[in-house]
């Protein structure tokens, strides 16, 4: 019986077996993949499975991968999980073997800021946002506060407490990061701190402080991941408790409308 490579996971299959031409110049050949019955309701062949098989990967619902298109398209090319992207030939022993595990956590990561993003702008989970996630509009590519480049609303902000110098900076703050200005009252360490924290899935209180946490604006990074510069030592929660309090927070919104 021929057998080949899934060619998303990357097990051996007989199943939906079709040539593949290897990459770089066309002599060099071609090479027989498949579609393992597990893979085959990822719907290869449709728009959208490289996303599907990133949120059956992290664990997440598959039906929101529409709207996470452009969420995991800020750091990767989620194509890239797919086991014909390696132009490997031969079938691995286990599915997904192939994905390193910190491109997983990236991609976790992004996910978390996604659902953090929502619960911020009171959209109840798996909606598409009416005006869709929207480029930051200042010349710098990100939120002053996190750092994040893509956002579903934007708010313009003037203030001198987000970098060290005397100088007035002008920019815009996403959703998430004016929301915590919002709460707050004020730009200062406590709207980084709640920000940082709500974007982590964890609580803030009055007396909450994150010693020398700074602004992105202030750190010389690029745009991107929100908070790519901070790093929490011992998170209070684990990700699956993250996601599950997010989730049940966009629950309880939906429910309520």
């Amino acid at each position: 019986m021929t057998a080949a490579p899934c060619r998303l996971c990357g097990i051996s299959t007989d199943r939906g077996l079709s040539p593949r031409r290897k990459a770089g110049v066309a002599d060099r050949g071609t090479y027989v993949v498949g579609v393992c019955e597990d893979c085959a309701s990822l719907r290869p062949d449709e728009p959208g499975s490289a996303v599907r098989a990133v949120l059956r990967l992290i664990g997440r619902p598959e039906g929101d991968w529409s709207v996470l298109v452009p969420v995991f398209g800020q750091r990767y090319n989620v194509g890239h999980v797919l086991y014909e992207a390696t132009d490997r030939e031969q079938p691995s022993e286990k599915p997904w073997s192939h994905v390193p595990e910190d491109v997983l956590s990236a991609l976790r990561a992004l996910y978390v800021g996604w659902l953090a993003n929502r619960v911020a702008n009171g959209a109840p989970d798996g909606s598409a946002p009416s005006e869709g996630v929207q480029r930051c509009p200042d010349p710098r590519g990100g939120c002053l506060a996190c750092g994040v480049a893509e956002a579903e609303t934007w708010h313009p902000l003037t203030t001198g407490a987000l970098t060290s110098g005397p100088e007035m900076i002008s920019g815009v703050l996403c959703g998430s990061c004016g929301d915590a200005l919002e709460t707050t009252g004020a730009v200062g360490p406590s709207m980084l701190e709640r920000a940082f924290l709500g974007y982590n899935g964890l609580e803030w209180f009055d007396d909450t402080r994150i010693p020398r946490l700074r602004s992105w604006v202030s750190t010389g990074h690029p745009p991107g991941e929100p908070w790519a510069w901070v790093r929490l030592a011992e998170p209070a929660k684990t990700l699956e408790e993250r996601v599950a309090a997010l989730e049940a927070a966009l629950a309880q919104m939906g429910a309520g409308r």
